[in-house]
């Protein structure tokens, strides 16, 4: 009724959105007011029905596209392409013959926004349109066809602006679809028709800064096809958006070393996200002429960026390297960096970086330089990890712990019995987590032990590592911590279960009913092959979580009958959350198909 009320546009909205927050139980009653006498009165439900996405309603929205008000037809075509399915995209494509300019923009808007692009010698009329090219231009890039990335080519290709950035929008889209075998032959014939644009540095750096995140997409991409170093600056300031972040280091990383050192030469002059950017690109150049300007990154530098430089450093593969990781080591803020980098530098370079690390270890023990040790010296290790394991300091002596499982055998085995009965939790911890490393014949014994530690994290650790070894003989100790009030350990204990093969009938069903939801959506997600899956899913579509009920229905749509559907389908009738909503979506789908 408010709807109606023209004198209160204020109101009117409201209702609207009430209507809105209704969700399915408004459908029908929507539904009804497309019949309606009042033409605005048919536009505001076709709004609505657009918000609610209730596939239901679909055919109602597909009939309302023939509706006698151009605007009721518009707001229909709006509301499809907000969630219709394959009748919608059908209906969407008729209503293109209307010669109706602002009905077929708001058409090829529902279509793209559908991914459903209408027939090519349909599309091809719009792309001289200047209304409608902009839209129809981003529709062939969903096409995937030599054809249509013919015609976006000639796009790139024209002198009026708008096509060029139309085209650009849509070669973001394409190259995002394109197969894996299509790749090498999409950028060869950008490159190829980007060289015959006139002054084709200046036309793609307008495009970097557009106001279209679509067309600064494509825009890199074309950028980093033509391998046009001058533009590296602006392709890395496009990173300021979060969305195109990984494009720009992309696209950057495909100008190579040049463009590399430009930026790293002037990263005082770039944003944060542009530094970033230009940092992650120098890690994926990982060319030996940057180790200078990285080796300087890496001390002085932001955090982030050193982490970066350290990392960029590391797969430089140049044996100087040694000589800036190395002292890092003993920097808190990217010590694990810096002992990473050391471990892939001695992939190249084994001898010169053991000696390194083994000299440090010696002068000043630090967790990091221990692990990278291990990791780089493996047996060779073993004697001074044997000292580190007495050392005062309780995070070197974890560090040890945790490094035995790197080394292997009898020796490193020793290691960690010694530190379970270290005086300090994190050094149990880290002793129980590295057996989970060794075999379950070696493991078990010490794993037992640990599973009876004073400490839970001790214990959360030990049972971890129990199924990460394989060590099945301890699964009846797991069955018993399913049932443990702390629902780090039962969670912990029906996951490893589940790895050993070993989650039975009775343990599912008590992590099922486990206070803890956590402990609940560990269950349903392990339970999936056991006959009592189904049937504890199907009572907790009804729990008070959302997360839970979201895992109930991936659980019925996997390994649920068609016996389920009805069920699954009144769930997702009455689901307000959206994202348990989804998941209820996919599962009723999945159950109509047996």
């Amino acid at each position: 009724q408010v709807l109606g009320d023209r004198e209160n546009p204020g109101a009117r909205s409201a209702a609207a959105e009430a209507l809105v927050c209704l969700g399915p139980a408004a459908v029908g009653a929507v539904v009804a007011l497309l019949s309606h006498a009042d033409p605005d009165q048919r536009r505001y439900a076709a709004g609505i029905l657009g918000e609610l996405r209730d596939e239901q309603a679909s055919a109602s929205l597909c009939d309302a596209l023939e509706d006698d008000d151009a605007n009721v037809r518009v707001a229909a075509a709006e509301a499809l392409g907000r969630g219709g399915g394959e009748p919608s995209a059908r209906a969407l494509e008729r209503a293109l013959r209307r010669p109706e300019p602002l009905l077929q923009l708001s058409v090829l808007e529902a279509l793209l926004s559908l991914k459903r692009p209408p027939p090519l010698p349909v599309l091809v009329p719009f792309l001289d349109d200047k209304a409608l090219r902009r839209t129809a231009y981003r529709l062939l890039g969903l096409v995937g066809q030599p054809a249509a990335t013919e015609l976006i080519c000639r796009g790139l290709g024209s002198d009026e602006r708008p096509v060029r950035e139309a085209a650009l929008a849509a070669l973001g889209l394409l190259k995002t679809r394109a197969e894996a075998g299509r790749r090498a032959e999409l950028e060869a014939g950008v490159r190829s028709a980007l060289r015959k644009v006139r002054s084709i540095n200046e036309v793609l750096a307008k495009a970097l800064v557009s106001d279209d995140a679509a067309v600064r997409k494509g825009t890199l991409y074309a950028a980093g096809a033509l391998k046009d170093s001058t533009l590296a600056f602006l392709m890395a300031e496009a990173a300021q958006d979060p969305l195109l972040a990984d494009e720009a280091i992309r696209a950057l990383a495909l100008l190579g070393t040049a463009a590399a050192h430009g930026l790293l030469a002037q990263l005082d002059r770039l944003s944060l996200p542009a530094r970033v950017a230009a940092a992650e690109a120098a890690v994926a150049v990982a060319d030996p002429s940057l180790y200078e300007p990285l080796a300087r990154l890496a001390v002085t530098g932001e955090p982030e960026l050193r982490a970066l430089a350290i990392r960029a450093i590391g797969r430089t593969r140049s044996p100087r390297a040694v000589e800036v990781l190395v002292p890092l080591l003993s920097d808190p803020e990217v010590a694990g960096f810096a002992a990473k980098a050391l471990e892939a530098l001695g992939e190249t370079f084994r001898a010169p970086v053991r000696e390194a690390l083994e000299a440090t270890v010696v002068a000043n023990p630090t967790p990091a330089g221990v692990l990278a040790l291990a990791r780089v010296g493996g047996a060779a290790a073993l004697p001074l990890l044997r000292q580190t394991a007495r050392h005062p300091e309780p995070e070197v002596r974890a560090a040890s712990a945790e490094a035995s499982c790197d080394v292997g055998g009898e020796g490193s085995l020793e290691i960690a019995r010694v530190a379970l009965s270290d005086e300090s939790p994190a050094v149990r911890r880290a002793a129980a987590r590295a057996l989970g490393g060794f075999s379950p014949e070696a493991a078990g014994p010490l794993l037992k032990v640990a599973l009876a530690d004073d400490e839970v994290p001790v214990r959360a650790a030990a049972v971890e590592a129990v199924g990460r070894c394989g060590a099945v003989a301890l699964a009846a100790d797991l069955d018993r911590l399913v049932a443990s009030s702390d629902g780090l350990l039962a969670l912990q204990a029906v996951r490893s279960l589940a790895r050993l093969g070993r989650l039975g009938p009775a343990t599912f069903l008590a992590a099922a009913g486990h206070p803890d939801a956590e402990v609940v959506k560990e269950a349903l997600a392990a339970g999936a092959t056991l006959d009592e899956g189904v049937e504890v899913a199907l009572s907790l579509l009804e729990h008070a979580r959302w997360d839970v009920r979201a895992a109930a229905a991936r659980l019925l749509g996997s390994s649920g009958s068609s016996d389920c559907r009805l069920a699954v389908e009144a769930a997702h009738s009455r689901e307000a959350d959206p994202l348990a909503r989804e998941a209820l979506g996919d599962a009723a789908a999945l159950l109509a198909r047996r």
